[in-house]
């Protein structure tokens, strides 16, 4: 499975989709899936499930699929978009941001190791989980400065980072799914976007207003996920440096779910994290909230920092929290 997973895609010869079931033996089999990101994002994944459970469950009595119609195809919106890219809206969008990240220093987080003069991107990861208890607190405490869970576990993190740094100007990384219009939900396609999120810890802020900050800091990089991020980065005249990623070295992400639930009719099964061992950012937390408790996923670049270090940041989130 790792290494279907680690070959190459030659885009220009074969599809970008490599889908291969392994026989176990009895009743029992894998499915190994692996797709270029140029096919598609998280939400495109949840939408090719769909449409394997709905093959799937038509195959076991014998009938012909049948796939709902979409009210508009990737390649269209992809044409579209490219045309609104070159107007004046999106020309002053990109002012804003250009604007709102002026200046924006580079994270000065300690590392383990000295950075080396190219970009790897060997990883690996470790879990943890929250109190759930602790969990439910903070997000009492969001209800009440009127903000989102996302933007209070977003604020703690920052916190974190402004402890472990001595920084109080932070940009983070932020995914969206760049998805504006809701008959965009099933269509598989590249739509997903990494906005820059600057948050101001500057002048010691209560945790009411750094949750108000951060909630405004959200908001303006959410507005600004259609603007592509290859755009930004030669707006703001960032010198390419290869031993890093340019505007932000650290991101954030929740999900709702376990990204790529798969229901097969008559079948029991469950998802296997391969764990490829890549690293995008310097660090990377995604919070994963399955309703009964919050787990913890921290990505990190293995050329930077030990694993001891990632757990005891993973402690430290879990105390600030």
């Amino acid at each position: 499975a790792r290494e279907l997973a680690m070959h190459r895609f030659d885009l220009a010869s074969a599809p970008p989709i490599r889908w291969t079931l392994f026989a176990l033996g009895g009743d029992r089999h894998a499915l190994v899936r692996v797709w270029h990101h140029i096919l598609g994002d998280a939400l495109s994944g949840r939408a090719l499930n769909d449409d394997l459970a709905r093959a799937y469950a038509a195959a076991c009595v014998g009938a012909s699929v049948a796939l709902p119609a979409l009210p508009v195809d990737y390649l269209s919106y992809s044409v579209r978009l490219a045309r609104e890219l070159d107007g004046p809206e999106a020309r002053m969008r990109l002012e804003d941001c250009r604007e709102r990240l002026a200046g924006a220093p580079t994270l000065a987080l300690p590392t383990d190791f000295r950075r080396p003069a190219t970009w790897s991107f060997r990883g690996d990861l470790v879990r943890g989980r929250l109190a759930p208890d602790a969990a439910a607190a903070l997000r009492t405490v969001g209800r009440d400065a009127g903000v989102s869970s996302y933007v209070t576990l977003l604020a703690a993190y920052a916190a974190l980072l402004s402890r472990l740094s001595g920084d109080t100007d932070l940009v983070i990384g932020v995914p969206v799914a760049a998805r504006p219009l809701p008959e965009l939900a099933e269509v598989v396609g590249f739509f997903a976007n990494t906005v820059a999120c600057r948050v101001d810890l500057g002048g010691a802020p209560s945790t009411h207003e750094a949750l108000g900050r951060a909630e405004a800091a959200t908001r303006a990089a959410i507005e600004a996920q259609q603007v592509p991020f290859e755009r930004l980065v030669d707006a703001l005249g960032l010198p390419r440096d290869a031993s890093r990623n340019p505007l932000f070295q650290v991101a954030f992400g929740t999900r709702k779910r376990a990204m790529g639930d798969l229901d097969l009719a008559g079948c029991e099964v469950r998802r296997e994290e391969l764990g490829l061992g890549h690293g995008r950012f310097d660090l990377t937390l995604t919070l994963l909230d399955g309703g009964d408790g919050i787990e913890m996923y921290w990505g990190y670049c293995t050329d930077l920092f030990e694993r001891a270090t990632i757990e005891r940041m993973a402690r430290q989130y879990a105390t600030l929290v």
